[in-house]
Parts: structure tokens; C-alpha cells; sequence
């Protein structure tokens, strides 16, 4: 205790003011810092009877003890090497740190003595661009088919073009906010512009659908069965068409009332859309932040589109095709052969509806029985193009042992062609976020891209497995950098599952962890199992005696003290030396750490001058005791974890939980609890099904408020199930999964699906209350004139998300899902509403007229009873 406080006072410097002369002013610097070894050992600690000092050196040894002992190495593909890591603040662009990091690098490598390079061996930034590059290819691709569906069905250059700017000026809206909120443009944002690729001309093709069906009827006298009726003034300059009642004497005014003649079936069904993705804004944890840019760039990129829609479309309509030598006067051959079929089937099914209804409510029932043969996962595995190798060896395992694991394991991975490089990092420094002691080690792989890999990533992962199991008493799991980062922030472990027993005696946690253990390996499509290690190492126990601390007038914080000093030792202060810095520890030596008995006579001063050993005041003795006790939410706990291969990760943790609530019996007071991917995936999937109930009623009222009906309203809604019934078979035909992303897709589906029946019934509505046709005639053209918009929007939205299911690129697992659902869930929904709604509107519409006519009879019956 006197040599650290010695130190401590024996190495510092003092600021004296300032001394002032007539001409000239000083600075007063007291320089007492130590210099050399020479200054330590000449620090006086006390002074003996007679004014004789007790030196340092008098009572220990100053010298250079070199680096401090290794806690950790690095090797690249094997040899040893530095390995460095830089992480970037929260907030801070990859992309851009990544180019000044690199940067920096290159100038640093210029002034580096030969031999040594400077090599990045990981960079997060390449996955970004490769995941970037992939969404940007579907984006294109998706544009192209969506230019391809407008152009064969409008079969006019100028509509598809008036349409087609939809795109660009929505786009260049929707990037407007972002940056002026200050939000950046990343993985599911363009993820979300590619899914909107083919939605935001929906509301451009609705409104100059319309506006080019009225002029050709302004210019040509063609009506919706696409032939020509006779005109009474064959002057086509005062041709007039009724429109809403109303009188258009010219084409301006055409393009202005056909525009207001859908107005309101666009705004609510655009606000429907925007509607949907409420839930996804509530989404917590990891799927909220990972859903919620591309939920905003969809909802930013639709309201964008409605604004043209109201406000360029017609413009440009105005513009480009006032004039007859720009419309075509027949429609196009595609839309006049799906018209002929339509026009038939139409007639025949409302003639008929049972023997249309009974097999669809058959379909929608049968695809609900697939539900339950359907897996369960959080989200789709990424494939990040690097994999994490874990490597985990008994406690007490030398860090030189450690290396030499580590370089067999090392070699044994390059053995396979798809392995470029790897990286192994060994043990983790003390006051490392996740320090790690010298027996693990993390092992980089970074490997070929997907399309030069002879095996897919479940074959490579499976032989990986197959290979390292030959490395005994060694426990392995293998995933991905950013796939771990997840795991471990969803359940404290490196892996997708994490069954988790709690209780209060650690010999009966391991022995019930090791329980568990035994029953889930037998579970199929079990990898990477193992307990965290809890073991008995041998301890050297110094227990204090309260008493006798007390007896002598010391502290338990001196005794701790002491002992830590003594054992561990204490940096009491820095000495510096040119440009480097090193710490002055006090620590006991060597001989006198390893020699029990040397340690009970370590000599402490009480408070009172007088000397006592340490035995005096503590019983020291050697014994066994756990190498680390780990705790959650106060309780000791033990991880048992696992990942999951070849099967979905929702059925194999219900297989799991069943067969330990079956097999293991826990006394009372322990009790298990499942983490990871599992626990989120019921929390989104509760969350969603919750909320998703909300947004329907919230529907109910908008199209209430739209169609002024509520068995209207009811009937739009039956929309949903018709859409359900492709979305669930196209998931079940593919992955065969459910996950977060599958139920964003089924979100933005319903939107869809509610969208093409409110513009159907509000368009049947207008031709009978506004154009005067009865129930029929105004079914019949409503449906015919409606068919081709319908058709249009479901086309492009669909054709536009097809690149993101065949994408194979870095990050297209995630759209890949929810493209699949909508591509498939538009499909049935909109062949389902082109013949089920006509059929609903006129079961509806029918029962409501003969109601009305009967109530007109039972009133007139009234009023003659009443006369007689």
C-alpha cells in the first residue's frame, strides 16, 4: 500500500503561476514526471529513524515487463496477422464511411515500411451495393414489363407515354421527401420503389383509361361495346356527350369531366392503399426497422401518384390528345378479344351464380387448409456472401492450443472451392463489448458470389457441418456476420434459437441444460447444438474473515484491495516516454504468486503501524468453482441454442418445446423460457393479425363513406378472401413459408384487392344514378368498361414485382416473399372480382330493388285502403 501511494505521489507535475520581471515574464513549471526506470527506483516510500529513506528499489524490483500477457491473436488464411475492426456511429452512412475509411487507408499504406499492408478483408459496404445492385436490376426490369402491359393494352403511343410519366415524376416526389426529412436511401427503400413500380401509374392508367374511352365516344361515337353509333349533327365539332349529367360542348371539357368523373373512386381507393401499411408502422424491434423504409417509400410513392394523377394526367391529356388523329377509333386487339371473352362469360355467370359462388367459396376454403401444412420462420435468410464460423474449445484452453484448432480449422475450410479467404480472431480483450476468453475463436469466410458457387448455400452450410464435426471437443456453429449481429441482439447468443433455463443451484442447471440437450438433438433439422459453458475450474479462494478485518481496524475494501493489488496488480499511474505511454503497475512477483504458502505471509500495515500476514485475516485455500455464472433479469440462467437446417424454424421450436415439456421434468422453481428468431416472429405475426382487424373496420368506414352502402362496402371487402386464396397458394407452391415479409405482402395485397372493387362498383353506381341505366345494362357496361383499368393496374402491379422473385442476387430473400404473395393474391383476386363482384353487386343491388318494390306496393295498397 505505501509503494502504490509512494508512486502515485512520485510522478506528477505542478503548474507554479507565472514569474514577472521588469522586462520579461516566466512560466513557473514544477517537472517531477518520471523519466527512466532510474526515477521509479529512486522514489523514496518512507523514511526509517535516523532520516534514512526506504527506496523502491530497496524493497522491489523496477523493470520492463514487455506486453502484457496475450489475450487474444489474429491469423489470416492461417498465419498470424493484425486484424483490426472499425465501427461506425449510429446513424453515419456505410456507403460513404466506407470510401473515407478506405481513403485514409491508402494515404496510411504510403508511409508504412515495407512488407506490411494494409488489407481489408470484410467490408459491410459490399454487401449494401450487391444487395443495392440487385434491387436496382428488378427496379428496371420491373419498369420495362410495366411499359410493355401499358402499351399492349392502350395500343396508343400517347396515353402509354401520359401514363408512363407516372413513374418518373412519383419517384422524383417520393426522393424529394426523403431527403428533406433527412432520411437516406437504402436496401428496402428501393425495395419498397420497386414493389410501387408498377402501382403509381395505377391511378395515371385509371384517369386516362377514362379520359381516352370518352374521347374516342366524343370524336367517334364509340360506345363501350366498341362500335359506332349514329350521330344526329355530323359536324363532329358540336358532337356533345353526356357525362355525369352534364353537357361536354368540348374536348378540353371531356378530358376535364371524365377526369372528375373517376376523382373519387381514385382518392379512396389510393387512400386504401396508403391504409394498409398503418400496421407496418407498428411493427417493434428488428422487422419494424427493417420494414419501415420500405412502408414509407410505398406510402410516400402512392400519395406522389395521386397528385399526378389529379394534376399532370389530365394536363397532359389535354395536351396530347384533344385532337381525333391521335386517338385510335377501335381499341386495341388484346382489349377487344379480352372484352368479347369477358362480355360472355359475364352474361352467363350472372345468369348462374351459384355455379360460380360454390366453387369459390370451395377454393377459398381449400386454400385455408393449407394453412396449417405451411412453416413458420421470422424472416427469410439473407445470403450475405461471408460466413461466421464459431469455434468454441474447453475453458482453460491456452490461447497457443487455441491457434493451433484454429489453423486445422482454417485449413479444413479451404478445402472447399467456394472459400476465398478466411479470417480467424482469437479471444477478445477484457473490455471488448463481448469479451470472450482464449479459448474461442471466430473465423471469417468469405466466399465466391452466388452465381460462381457450385453448391447453393444449404448444400455449402450442410458440408461445412459434415467436415468440421470432425474436430472433437470442439463446439462449432456457423452463420453469417450480420445474421449473428441479429441473433444476438434478439436472445444474447449467436444463433436462431435460444432455450433458456432459469433456476438458483448451477449443478442443477447444468445437469438439466445437459437434459435438454440430449432431447433436442433428436429433433430433425437440429445444427450447431450445444450448452453454454458452465464448468468447475480449479480456484484459489481467499475468504475474508469479517471478525478479524474488524479486530485489526481495517476495512473489507483494504483486505479486497490488497489482494487485488497484490495479485492482479495496479496501474497507480503513467510514465511517459517520447511518443508512447506505459502503465506503472505495482504488482507482487512472480515467486511470490505462485507459492501458496508465500501468499498467507503477505505482510499488511493496519491503521495503527502495527504488521499482520495475510492468513491473519482471511482463510486461503485452494477448491472448484464455476467459470462464469450468467444472469437475466437477476435469475442465474443457462443457454441452450441451437440453429435450424432444412426445415422451417416455427415447427421444428413447437416440436422442440413439446418434447421437453414431455421428457424433462424441472424441480420447482426452474422453469425455461424460448428467445431468438421464434419469440419475434409470434410477436410481429400477433401484432399484425391485431392490427390488421383495425385497418379492416378502418376500410369498412372509407368505402362506406365512398359507396354510401355498407353491403356494398361488405361486398368490396369480400375482395380479401379472393385475394388470400392466390397468396397463399403461390407461398405454398414456392417456399412453402410464412415469415414477416410473406405478411407485408399480404398487407399490401388486401390494398390491391379492395382497390379494383371500389373502382368497379363506383363505376356501376355512376352509370346508373348519374347516366340513368337500370340494374342490368349498368352492371353489364360498368363491368366491360371497368375491366380494362382493372386488368391494367393488376397487371402492371403484379408484372412490375415479377424481377423480385426471380432476382438471386445478395438481399433479394427478403422482397422475394411478399412479391411472391402479391403477384400471386392479384392474380385470383382480380379474375375473382372481374366475375364474382358483378354477381354480388347484383345479389345486393336486386334485393335491395325488390324491397324498395315492395314497400312502393305495400304503400300504395295503404293509400287506396285509406280512400275506400
Amino acid at each position: 500500500m505505501e509503494v502504490r501511494e509512494a508512486l502515485e505521489k512520485g510522478n506528477l507535475n505542478a503548474s507554479g503561476g507565472f514569474l514577472l520581471t521588469q522586462t520579461q515574464e516566466y512560466l513557473i513549471r514544477g517537472l517531477g514526471r518520471i523519466q527512466d526506470v532510474s526515477d521509479i527506483e529512486n522514489t523514496v516510500i518512507t523514511t526509517k529513524e535516523g532520516g534514512v529513506p526506504v527506496l523502491v528499489k530497496d524493497v522491489a524490483a523496477v523493470k520492463m515487463a514487455g506486453p502484457a500477457i496475450r489475450r487474444g491473436a489474429g491469423t489470416l488464411n492461417g498465419q498470424e496477422t493484425v486484424l483490426g475492426k472499425v465501427s461506425k456511429q449510429p446513424d453515419t452512412n456505410t456507403l460513404t464511411l466506407t470510401k473515407k475509411v478506405l481513403e485514409a487507408f491508402e494515404e496510411l499504406q504510403k508511409s508504412l515500411p515495407e512488407g506490411i499492408l494494409i488489407k481489408p478483408e470484410y467490408l459491410q459496404s459490399e454487401l449494401i451495393e450487391r444487395a443495392l445492385a440487385t434491387v436496382k436490376e428488378a427496379l428496371l426490369e420491373g419498369g420495362i414489363l410495366v411499359v410493355v402491359i401499358i402499351v399492349a393494352f392502350l395500343f396508343n403511343l400517347r396515353t402509354s407515354l401520359i401514363s408512363l410519366t407516372a413513374i418518373p415524376l412519383s419517384f422524383i416526389l417520393t426522393l424529394m421527401i426523403l431527403y428533406w426529412y433527412g432520411l437516406t436511401v437504402n436496401n428496402m427503400t428501393l425495395a419498397g420503389l420497386a414493389i410501387a413500380v408498377g402501382m403509381v401509374v395505377d391511378d395515371a392508367i385509371i384517369d386516362v383509361e377514362n379520359i381516352f374511352r370518352r374521347l374516342r365516344e366524343y370524336f367517334f361515337g364509340v360506345g363501350h361495346v366498341g362500335t359506332r353509333h349514329s350521330l344526329l349533327n355530323e359536324d363532329r365539332d358540336s358532337n356533345t356527350l353526356t357525362l355525369l349529367s352534364k353537357i361536354a360542348q368540348t374536348p378540353s371539357e371531356v378530358v376535364l369531366k371524365a377526369s372528375n368523373e373517376i376523382r373519387s373512386a381514385v382518392v379512396f381507393a389510393t387512400l386504401i392503399i396508403i391504409l394498409v401499411f398503418i400496421p407496418l408502422f407498428t411493427l417493434e424491434g428488428l422487422e419494424g426497422r427493417l420494414f419501415y423504409p420500405l412502408g414509407l417509400a410505398v406510402v410516400i410513392s402512392m400519395a406522389a401518384s395521386l397528385v399526378v394523377a389529379l394534376t399532370v394526367t389530365p394536363v397532359l391529356s389535354d395536351l396530347l390528345l384533344t385532337k381525333p388523329r391521335y386517338l385510335n377509333e377501335r381499341e386495341s386487339p388484346l382489349v377487344r378479344g379480352l372484352k368479347k371473352g369477358y362480355r360472355s362469360s359475364l352474361h352467363y355467370v350472372l345468369r348462374k351464380p351459384r355455379q360460380v359462388l360454390v366453387p369459390v367459396i370451395l377454393l377459398f376454403l381449400g386454400s385455408l387448409i393449407l394453412i396449417p401444412f405451411m412453416g413458420r420462420e421470422f424472416l427469410p435468410v439473407v445470403d450475405e456472401g461471408t460466413l461466421l464460423v464459431n469455434a468454441v474449445l474447453l475453458p482453460g484452453t491456452s490461447l497457443e492450443q487455441t491457434m493451433r484448432v484454429g489453423a486445422q480449422i482454417e485449413k479444413a475450410l479451404h478445402e472447399f472451392p467456394e472459400v476465398i479467404s478466411t479470417t480467424n480472431r482469437l479471444g477478445r480483450a477484457e473490455e471488448d463489448e463481448h469479451a470472450e476468453g482464449v479459448n474461442t475463436a471466430e473465423i471469417l469466410v468469405s466466399l465466391l458470389p452466388i452465381e460462381k458457387r457450385e453448391k447453393s448455400r444449404e448444400e455449402l452450410l450442410t458440408a461445412l457441418r459434415d467436415r468440421l464435426k470432425e474436430f472433437p471437443g470442439v463446439l462449432i456453429t456457423i452463420g453469417q456476420p450480420l445474421q449473428h449481429r441479429i441473433d444476438h441482439l434478439l436472445s444474447g447468443v449467436n444463433a436462431q434459437i435460444a432455450i433458456k433455463l432459469f433456476g438458483n443451484d448451477l449443478s442443477v442447471l447444468r445437469s438439466k441444460a445437459e437434459e435438454i440437450r440430449r432431447v433436442v438433438s433428436a429433433v430433425p433439422g437440429v445444427a450447431d447444438l450445444f450448452v453454454e459453458q458452465q464448468v468447475e475450474v480449479p480456484q484459489l479462494k481467499i475468504q475474508i474473515d469479517r471478525k478479524a478485518v474488524a479486530r485489526y481496524g481495517l476495512t473489507m475494501s483494504d483486505v479486497s484491495h490488497f489482494i487485488e493489488t497484490a495479485f492482479k496488480g495496479e496501474a497507480v499511474s503513467q510514465v511517459l516516454l517520447g511518443q508512447r505511454q506505459y502503465d506503472l503497475v505495482v504488482i507482487m512477483d512472480e515467486k511470490g504468486r505462485s507459492d501458496i504458502e508465500k501468499l498467507k505471509k503477505l505482510v499488511m500495515i493496519t491503521p495503527t503501524g502495527s504488521r499482520i500476514s495475510l492468513e491473519q485475516v482471511a482463510l486461503i485455500q485452494t477448491g472448484t468453482g464455476p467459470n462464469t455464472i450468467n444472469r437475466e433479469n437477476v435469475a442465474r440462467r443457462i443457454v441452450i441454442q441451437s440453429n435450424v437446417s432444412g426445415r422451417d424454424l416455427g415447427g421444428f421450436v413447437q416440436e422442440v418445446q413439446q418434447k421437453i415439456a414431455d421428457q424433462v421434468k424441472l424441480p420447482p422453481g426452474y422453469f425455461v423460457s424460448y428467445g431468438g428468431q421464434f419469440e419475434s416472429q409470434q410477436r410481429a405475426f400477433k401484432r399484425l393479425a391485431i392490427e390488421f382487424v383495425l385497418v379492416t373496420v378502418i376500410m369498412f368506414s372509407l368505402l362506406y363513406m365512398s359507396l354510401r352502402s355498407a353491403p356494398l362496402a361488405v361486398a368490396v371487402l369480400l375482395n380479401l378472401p379472393l385475394a388470400i386464396v392466390g397468396g397463399i397458394i403461390s407461398i405454398y407452391l414456392s417456399s412453402g413459408v410464412l415469415n414477416v415479409s410473406s405478411l407485408v405482402g399480404f398487407i399490401l395485397l388486401f390494398g390491391i384487392a379492395v382497390r379494383n372493387g371500389v373502382l368497379m362498383v363506383s363505376h356501376i353506381n355512376d352509370l346508373r344514378y348519374h347516366e340513368g341505366l337500370d340494374l342490368e345494362k349498368a352492371i353489364l357496361q360498368g363491368a366491360e368498361e371497368r375491366m380494362t383499368p382493372v386488368l391494367m393496374t393488376a397487371l402492371a402491379t403484379a408484372i412490375g414485382m415479377v424481377p423480385l422473385i426471380w432476382a438471386q442476387g445478395s438481399g433479394s430473400e427478403l422482397q422475394k416473399p411478399l412479391a411472391t404473395v402479391i403477384v400471386g393474391g392479384t392474380i385470383s383476386a382480380t379474375a375473382l372480382t372481374l366475375i364474382v363482384l358483378p354477381i354480388l353487386y347484383r345479389l345486393i343491388e336486386g334485393r335491395k330493388k325488390k324491397v324498395e318494390k315492395k314497400r312502393l306496393v305495400t304503400s300504395a295498397e295503404l293509400s287506396a285502403l285509406r280512400r275506400e
